[in-house]
């Protein structure tokens, strides 16, 4: 009988060979196999990656964030994490106090989740934790914001119920809890520091981006909500989370229900869903022009601030998908005569949630919204080249225009210091605006046959240069959180790279090799974290290696041709810009 190590050693030794793994095709483990010795290649062994044991150190950290994460379960949970947590044992339940466990099984996973049972998007949210934020448990932002739906009395989220009623009034949402899901009576309650999380999630993360809350109020809503008897599990939206209740409910405020939507878009911006994006800023569009929130005028008070703002949110996520994706604006400007977001000195908000937040304290930032109404600008600019684009068919994309755009964008870009401070991070840094500035030139300037050797396509390699090394810049710094519109615009920037280089056949220069280098890395990142991501870093690879390795000009061998029309295809299906697309199938004809 062959012994334990013989047969871990047979079993180490079945892989699949690197052509296999790649192609993911099944592999008869023979040298060579058998699809390779029909290709006609070298088949390779995988070579097995060196196993260095962790530390001491690292072994040390991961206890101690074990032990921390049972004491919170314990403090949510009392009695849960008792059998092995001899510093929280209750005298009054005895040393070792019985509690059912069910039953081990092989298929059962006993390590704790703090985000088991909620959705891929939840999920996101926790990616976005930086180190020095503090592990907490929760569903989401919108369990820790809480607003009454249902009033229109924003001085206060609490009805004038006595405080021992106040939890209850808190977590009403305007949805029937049978409907909805909740139950307030029997809602767990949560710890301040994971509300104080949330809030500063979702204002470090979304608010410079989309500001469509207002801090102000806020903090009014998290310190009336503190004030409570019982820190009961709140909502800010439940609506976000339960789409055909809020749509139903026609008692709900109508800029209440499109923050939700906003809310919950956001959230859908940190899927893996072209189709799931799409369908929400359509839907916010389409509520925004039956409120008419696409003609307010602006009259100066809170309530029409608030409008614009919202309104401002709507326009720039409706703008910046369309340019990514190459589809028409929800509303084209002809219909639009409310004004943007355009920055006005604010005063310095207290944020108290940055208080609580956990070890280590948390300094306050600089919440400053004149990058946002930088962005506003640029969006109308987008918006113009893509309506433009569109009916290019009438001969309006001329080279004289597509010259007094290109100025127009350099103009912005040259405005970006001014709005915008040098040392500031994520999305208020000028590697972000500037980034928007780079990815406008290139769904202005398209690369094709006839231009090919045009100032147009100088622009275009150029801007993908750029995009692709800043957005690696972010990618290290860890300032952003890395939506999902950053795989397609990537995807974008480094297909039209390696067409350039591949339609004037030339050889790659220095920068592009860098920027195709940072376009590899970045989408193999984003692969790991998502699974919708892997098409597009295969089909990249697939080029780069197609293009770099030509052995004649513009010469790809008819088997690299077919894996590229199938993954084209598959990019093609999880949404694509339709210019790509057409680069992509011009290589591989």
């Amino acid at each position: 009988m062959p012994s334990e190590a013989t047969l871990e050693t047979a079993r180490r030794k079945k892989k699949a060979c690197q052509r296999c793994r790649h192609r993911k095709q099944r592999c008869d483990f023979e040298q060579p196999c058998q699809n390779c010795k029909s290709a006609g290649v070298d088949c390779l062994p995988v070579i097995p990656e060196l196993v260095h044991n962790y530390p001491p150190e690292y072994v040390s950290a991961l206890e101690n964030h074990a032990a921390m994460l049972e004491r919170s379960l314990n403090a949510q949970h009392p009695g849960s994490a008792l059998d092995h947590l001899d510093q929280f044992i209750n005298p009054d339940l005895g040393r070792r106090p019985s509690v059912n466990f069910p039953p081990f099984s092989q298929s059962t996973s006993h390590a704790f989740q703090p985000t088991s049972g909620t959705s891929p998007d939840v999920q996101m949210i926790w990616d976005w934790q930086p180190s020095d934020t503090t592990e907490v448990f929760g569903n989401s932002i919108t369990d820790a914001l809480p607003i009454d739906t249902r009033r229109r009395d924003h001085s206060s989220p609490i009805d004038h119920a006595s405080a021992n009623s106040a939890p209850s009034s808190l977590v009403s949402t305007g949805i029937p809890h049978q409907a909805s899901g909740r139950n307030p009576d029997t809602s767990e309650p949560i710890s301040i520091p994971i509300a104080a999380s949330f809030f500063r999630t979702y204002f470090q993360f979304i608010h410079p981006q989309y500001p469509f809350l207002d801090i102000q109020q806020c903090g009014k809503w998290y310190q009336q909500w503190k004030s409570c008897s019982k820190q009961t599990q709140l909502a800010l939206y439940a609506q976000a989370q339960n789409e055909d209740e809020m749509l139903q409910d026609t008692t709900l405020d109508p800029l209440l229900r499109l923050q939700a939507m906003l809310l919950s878009a956001m959230y859908a911006l940190h899927s893996e869903s072209s189709v799931r994006i799409v369908y929400h800023i359509g839907a916010i569009m389409k509520l925004v022009s039956f409120h008419s929130l696409h003609r307010i005028l602006n009259t100066g008070d809170e309530e029409s601030q608030t409008k614009i703002r919202i309104w401002s949110a709507a326009y720039t996520l409706d703008r910046g998908v369309s340019a990514t994706l190459d589809i028409p604006s929800s509303i084209p400007d002809m219909y639009i005569s409310s004004p943007l977001y355009t920055y006005e000195s604010e005063e310095r908000v207290i944020m108290p949630w940055l208080h609580d937040v956990s070890y280590p304290p948390l300094p306050q930032p600089a919440m400053t919204l004149t990058s946002f109404a930088h962005t506003c600008k640029i969006r109308v600019i987008q918006s113009f080249i893509i309506q433009t684009m569109q009916m290019v068919h009438l001969g309006s994309a001329t080279p004289e225009w597509q010259e007094g755009m290109l100025q127009q964008i350099d103009e912005w870009a040259n405005e970006i210091s001014s709005h915008s401070h040098w040392n500031a991070e994520g999305y208020q840094s000028p590697l972000w605006l500037g980034l928007i500035g780079q990815l406008s030139r290139l769904i202005l300037c398209r690369p094709n046959q006839s231009n090919i050797n045009s100032h147009v396509s100088d622009v275009a390699l150029q801007a993908g240069c750029d995009a692709c090394t800043t957005v690696r810049a972010l990618q290290k710094r860890r300032q952003i959180a890395q939506p999902w519109l950053v795989v397609l615009t990537q995807f974008q920037a480094g297909v039209t790279i390696l067409y350039v280089v591949w339609a004037r056949n030339t050889q790659i220069s220095k920068a592009a090799d860098v920027a195709v280098r940072d376009c590899t890395s970045i989408l193999a990142i984003l692969a790991d974290r998502w699974q919708n991501a892997e098409c597009y870093r295969d089909c990249f690879e697939v080029l780069a290696r197609a293009v770099h390795g030509a052995s004649l000009p513009r010469y790809i061998d008819s088997e690299t041709k077919e894996e590229l029309i199938d993954l084209t295809r598959r990019v093609t299906e999880t949404g694509v810009h339709s210019h790509v697309v057409t680069m992509l199938y011009e290589i591989a004809s």
